[in-house]
């Protein structure tokens, strides 16, 4: 849509069309930020992506920047936010507004949008593309900017997703789940399903700190979920699927020392039953948790029986507590894909194919992925605005 909407504004004398698998444009937008579309975020930096040569992004950010971003929504009727962790939403916060604008764009430039097509087979002969599609239809066209995002969150056999572009020769990264849940090698936070907690966050590959974030962790029946997982999701799929250790740590009381926990624990050691030694102090079934994990005493009896070596190693554990990761949901539940069509073989600075002349390619499909919270959309909406520019400009 990006792409589309921009070529047309750099040569409105051009017949653009979108051919579209799915039943209606931008159904992926309308999942983004649990439904209120995280736009972009004012802290995108370089740095906020990854892939073989995540440098390729830069280009296509400096040309069309956050200010760019939120100037080319508002002139579409979309009002934006800014949160205080830089997140930028739109000011209706439902993500189906933004498509809709969007769509009315579409229809303003006189952009035709072919739903329920899916392109099987694009070939290239005299400079022209023939798209042909599986109910029948065939496209050419002069320029073709492949914007088809990558398998995340896609039901179903996934194995063409790539292969139009790989039939020219380019060729496609391992592809790892990213932004996604991970799954535990214990059955404890089993026991505490459905339970959210306010919690720094650490990812620990064999052994080393690599990366924390503050946020609201939720335990599932697999393992852990919520944002401060999804941001640290990409670190522990790559780990795993590189056979090393890897773990989250779930400090539970992050504005306390160790020390100061222990101090607080040795004065509450009162009579009172263990299953509500901790009660006040955090989520009943996550204390619960967290004395079966230090002792096999029954919950009955009297928060007495914990002595103070046992009272330490919880203070240390409500600092410190580790999850060992075996791997990830799949890429139906995850946000967004580590991985895609190499970059070494387009140009970023239009993103233009080096190999086929006139073939373009935009966001996720490439191997670049983005940070959570809003960094993936920034990057769709750069590399979609610079490939439908730089397509219009360099039709004859």
């Amino acid at each position: 849509m990006i792409s589309a909407i921009f070529a047309h504004k750099t040569n409105p004398k051009l017949k653009i069309c979108i051919v579209e698998k799915n039943n209606r444009v931008g159904k992926k937008i309308l999942v983004t930020g649990n439904g209120r579309c995280n736009l972009t975020n004012m802290n995108t930096e370089p740095s906020n992506y990854h892939g073989r040569n995540p440098r390729f992004v830069m280009s296509a950010l400096s040309k069309m920047n956050i200010y760019d971003t939120l100037d080319f929504f508002e002139s579409i009727g979309v009002v934006a936010k800014t949160e205080d962790d830089g997140k930028v939403y739109p000011y209706s916060l439902q993500a189906s507004s933004v498509v809709d604008s969007l769509r009315y764009e579409l229809e303003r430039s006189g952009c035709e949008v072919f739903c329920d097509t899916d392109c099987k087979e694009i070939r290239v002969k005299d400079g022209v593309f023939c798209l042909y599609c599986a109910n029948g239809k065939v496209f050419n066209a002069k320029k073709v900017i492949f914007a088809t995002g990558s398998i995340a969150g896609i039901k179903g056999d996934t194995s063409g997703s790539y292969s139009v572009v790989e039939n020219f020769g380019h060729k496609t990264t391992d592809l790892i789940p990213a932004l996604v849940q991970l799954k535990t090698k214990d059955k404890k936070c089993a026991s505490m399903k459905g339970v959210k907690v306010m919690a720094q966050a650490s990812a620990y590959v064999s052994g080393e700190l690599t990366k924390s974030e503050y946020g609201e962790v939720l335990f599932t029946d697999y393992g852990l979920s919520g944002p401060p997982i999804f941001s640290l999701s990409r670190i522990m799929s790559d780990a795993v699927n590189s056979g090393k250790k890897a773990e989250i740590s779930l400090n539970l009381m992050p504005d306390k020392s160790t020390d100061d926990i222990y101090m607080h624990l040795l004065s509450r050691r009162k009579d009172v039953p263990l299953e509500s030694y901790l009660l006040g102090m955090m989520n009943k079934f996550v204390g619960i948790r967290l004395i079966k994990d230090i002792t096999e005493e029954k919950l009955t009896l009297s928060a007495t029986v914990l002595d103070d070596n046992i009272l330490y190693k919880l203070a240390t554990i409500i600092s410190d507590w580790r999850f060992e990761i075996s791997g990830t949901k799949s890429f139906e539940s995850c946000q967004v894909v580590a991985g895609g069509i190499e970059t070494a073989d387009f140009n970023p600075s239009t993103m233009e194919s080096k190999l086929v002349p006139g073939l373009y390619l935009t966001g996720e499909v490439l191997d670049i992925d983005g940070d959570c919270g809003g960094y993936n959309l920034q990057w769709a909406w750069s590399s979609g605005a610079i490939a439908g520019m730089s397509a219009a400009e360099s039709v004859h």
